[in-house]
């Protein structure tokens, strides 16, 4: 997420020259799992989840990977990477004398519009909102010394959901599952008014339980990342790149760790069969089900955490920085880019495009990935050649800025000394 600079006495975006390369490339690179992930689960494709055999056939190996190395990463790594953001531009505003809170909370007000957009007219399974909500959280974890910030992450993680059970019980708001049976029906072969219906109904469900559900795992990971900038890894990766490998190796572990206690859980400590009704069955707040839901975490937050290091020590490489420099066009253009995935996912497969729904399996969805973001890094490529931001990411920054943001970058000359982003 970009942070602010100073630009004739005010707070601006940062320019092109001053970004740090490997954030976008993380960016990207998240992008592309995020598109993968997201055209496995919600467009038609047979449902593996939660199986623990896969069959040796080739769908069954994406079956296995989407489950055990794609599924839930990439927002992980992207939330990761929000709260590096949200530290870069206190360290710009407080270098400025600037105020960043009121800049950023702007930007979230901004994004919350856009999940909006996104969600009800769309597509139902928008994650904007959820950055734009949880980032206002964010807000009041600025204040804290460096120090305490580890401390705060633990709170929020193991204490946040009790928080949350208590409030959304004195509101008297109980997320009960709401299904309507039909789903793939209507958008394999319904009008587009049934869709839209059921888009916002899906949409408003989702985000109405939104605080009785929890999102303790969403903001510890935004104040981890602001925690990452603070010591210096966004603007000093190079001289951190021992500290990165070894990282690396204790993702991996916790990983393994995660998946090994949660595998192993149920042998040892066996949870009711009856299935949950809502987010107030007393199962949910039991000591067995928090070591449950902490080993989920471990393993995927490892496996995220794996994907980040690996990734940025072959970024300190020339050659593979220049390999790897085509997501970091991609990752420049986040909000742009996931928008278009977007549309172009519901016009391949809804019933008012190419009408696609359920006709792939997850080798088709692979390829159909691949094929998406392939083109969206032709374009973000050539768009960058000429602007400063994706067309999201400029009305995004105006509407934070509170005035229009140069567009072409032979309009914006660079500043003669450069700083990292």
């Amino acid at each position: 997420m970009p942070g602010a600079v100073v630009e004739e006495g005010a707070l601006a975006p940062v320019p092109p020259a001053e970004r740090i390369a490997t954030l976008d490339i993380l960016r990207g690179f998240a992008l592309f799992g995020v598109l993968w992930s997201n055209l496995n689960d919600s467009y038609g494709a047979p449902d593996w989840y939660g199986m623990r055999h896969f069959p040796i056939t080739l769908e069954g190996s994406f079956a296995w990977v989407q489950q055990w190395l794609i599924q839930d990463r990439f927002y992980t790594l992207l939330g990761f990477l929000f709260g590096i953001g949200f530290g870069i531009q206190l360290r710009r505003a407080e270098a400025a004398g600037g105020n960043a809170r009121t800049i950023f909370c702007r930007r979230l007000l901004a994004l919350l519009a856009f999940g909006v957009i996104h969600g009800t007219l769309i597509w139902s399974g928008d994650a904007l909102t959820a950055y734009a909500l949880v980032g206002f959280g964010l807000v009041l974890y600025g204040a804290l010394p460096t120090r305490h910030l580890l401390a705060a992450a633990a709170a929020t993680y193991f204490l946040l959901p009790y928080a949350n059970h208590w409030i959304a019980a004195a509101l008297s708001l109980t997320p009960t599952s709401s299904r309507v049976p039909d789903v793939a029906q209507i958008y394999a072969h319904g009008t587009y008014a049934q869709i839209a219906t059921l888009r916002v109904h899906q949409y408003l469900t989702y985000y109405a339980g939104y605080l009785a559900r929890g999102f303790d795992s969403f903001l510890t990971l935004f104040v981890l990342g602001l925690w990452a900038e603070r010591i210096g890894l966004a603007s000093n990766l190079s001289g951190y790149i021992s500290r990165i490998r070894r990282a690396l190796w204790i993702a991996l572990l916790c990983a393994a760790a995660g998946f090994f206690i949660r595998e192993s859980l149920e042998r040892w400590w066996p949870l009711s069969a009856a299935p949950f009704t809502s987010w107030f069955d007393p199962r949910f707040w039991s000591i067995r089900f928090v070591l449950q839901n902490s080993a989920h975490t471990l393993f995927y937050w490892g496996t995220a955490a794996a994907y980040a290091a690996a990734l940025t020590l072959l970024a300190q490489r020339p050659r593979w920085a220049r390999r790897l420099a085509p997501l970091a066009a991609v990752g420049r253009m986040t909000l742009t880019t996931y928008l278009m995935q977007s549309i172009i996912c519901t016009t391949l497969f809804y019933s008012y495009g190419f009408g696609w729904y359920g006709r792939f399996g997850l080798a088709g969805m692979f390829m159909i990935a691949l094929t998406v973001f392939a083109f969206q890094i032709a374009a973000s490529t050539y768009w960058l050649r000429r602007f400063r931001f994706g067309p999201a990411e400029w009305l995004w920054r105006s509407l934070s800025y509170g005035r229009v943001q140069p567009m072409r970058l032979a309009l914006y000359p660079l500043p003669g000394v450069a700083s990292s982003q």
